[in-house]
Formats: structure tokens, sequence, C-alpha cells
């Protein structure tokens, strides 16, 4: 079991001046739009290997998966968060929890910002924030083994 079912995740949260929030279809259009104009930054985030997005990418393939993150964080298998600016809301990006397939971590975590909207300093902000919000989750060991 990656969550106990005492633990009650979070649909939102926010942390400094980002807010996450669950990744629903209902983001289909600020996703599709933050992905497309970020895919080459976003190629790698998942692992050297991992070519998602794909240049190619239509809204069709891009709705399956957020309705594949939807069912994941229902059913506590997974967590998708939207990353949005807490003041605006502007779509940023999105953090992932999974559970990881090494024994070296419970969990593992990445994320990523828009082009638009990504800093070297923003990112770090981000990540800081995010570690100090899991320690409230039941993992002994997270890992962030992405370029998040």
């Amino acid at each position: 079991m990656f969550i106990p079912d005492t633990f009650e995740v979070p649909e939102s949260v926010t942390l400094g001046d980002f807010r996450l929030r669950m990744l629903s279809i209902d983001d289909l259009e600020e996703d599709y739009r933050a992905v497309m104009e970020s895919v080459e930054d976003l190629q790698g985030v998942f692992g050297e290997r991992d070519k998602w997005p794909e240049p190619g990418l239509d809204k069709r393939q891009d709705l399956i998966d957020l309705g594949w993150h939807e069912k994941e964080f229902q059913i506590r298998s997974s967590f998708a968060y939207v990353v949005e600016d807490a003041g605006s809301q502007k779509y940023l990006g999105c953090i992932y929890i999974f559970p990881s397939p090494s024994n070296d971590c419970d969990a593992e975590v990445y994320g990523w910002l828009r082009s638009t909207e990504y800093s070297k300093q923003r990112q770090q902000e981000l990540k800081k924030l995010v570690r100090f919000w899991l320690q409230s989750w039941p993992f002994e060991k997270i890992c962030f083994p992405g370029t998040f």
C-alpha cells in the first residue's frame, strides 16, 4: 500500500507563493498549453530516457494522461498536483508523487514549471517548499530523481 487509508491526502495546499491542487481533466486547456510551450524543457523530467512529452502530443492524448492522473489520485496510487501562483492562480506546472520502484525510497517526486515561469531560483524555492510539506506525509524516505 502506497498511502495508509488513515492518511488524509490533501486536494490542495498553499506553499509560500505557490498553490498546489489536484490535477484533473478540467485542466486540459491550460495543461496542454503549458506542456506544449515547454516540450524541450520537459523532456527528461522523468529521467533521461523518458520522451514525454512528444512534440506531436495532441489534446486527446493529454486528456487521457490527465484522466489517468486524476483516477490514480482517487484510488490513492499516485498523486499529481497543478502548481499555481497562489495570488493569480496562473498555471505554472505540475508536481507528481509516485511510489518508488526502488527499495531506496518510499516515494519519488517529480516536478516542472512551464518555460515562461521557470527560473533556477523559483524551481529551487518550489522544491524546498514541497520537501518541507512532504515531511507531513507517511514516507520514511523521499527521492527526487528527475530534473526537479
